[in-house]
C-alpha cells in the first residue's frame, strides 16, 4: 500500500533553487514529499486558499520580491501557526537567527548545505 507523502510548501523565489529542492525532496525515499512552490508571499497566500489540506511543513526563503527577513516568517506564522517552519536562506547572522526562532521558526538552515542535512531536519520535524 503506498504511503501518504507529507505536503511541503516551499516559499522560494529563485526558480533554479526551487526546482532543485523540489526534485531532491520528491526523490527522497520514505516518505518522500509532495512539494508545492510559491515564488512570492502573495502566491503563498493564494496557494494556501486552494489547498485541500493543511501542509505538514513550510520551507521558507527569507528574501522574496514582496517580503523579507523576519516579516516573511511572521506572515507565514500568522496564517499557519502550528505548521513547522524551516527557514532556508542564503545567509543570516546569529542575532537574526535568534529573532527568527523567537518568531516561530523551528530551524534555520543555510542554502548550499548537503541535501541530507535539510531532509534530516525536515524528517525530525515530521516526527514531532
Amino acid at each position: 500500500m503506498p504511503q501518504h507523502k507529507p505536503l511541503l510548501v516551499l516559499l522560494e523565489d529563485d526558480p533554479d533553487e526551487a526546482h532543485l529542492l523540489q526534485w531532491q525532496l520528491q526523490q527522497h525515499p520514505e516518505p518522500g514529499f509532495q512539494v508545492l512552490v510559491a515564488e512570492t508571499l502573495a502566491a503563498f497566500f493564494q496557494l494556501l486558499k486552494n489547498l485541500p489540506e493543511q501542509p505538514a511543513l513550510l520551507l521558507v526563503d527569507l528574501n522574496l520580491p514582496d517580503s523579507s527577513g523576519l516579516n516573511t516568517v511572521t506572515a507565514c506564522r500568522s496564517c499557519l501557526p502550528d505548521v513547522p517552519l524551516v527557514v532556508h536562506s542564503g545567509w543570516f547572522d546569529v542575532a537574526e537567527q535568534k529573532d527568527l526562532l523567537a518568531a516561530g521558526a523551528q530551524a534555520c538552515l543555510t542554502k548550499g548545505q548537503p541535501p541530507a542535512v535539510l531532509i534530516n531536519q525536515l524528517l525530525k520535524l515530521l516526527e514531532r
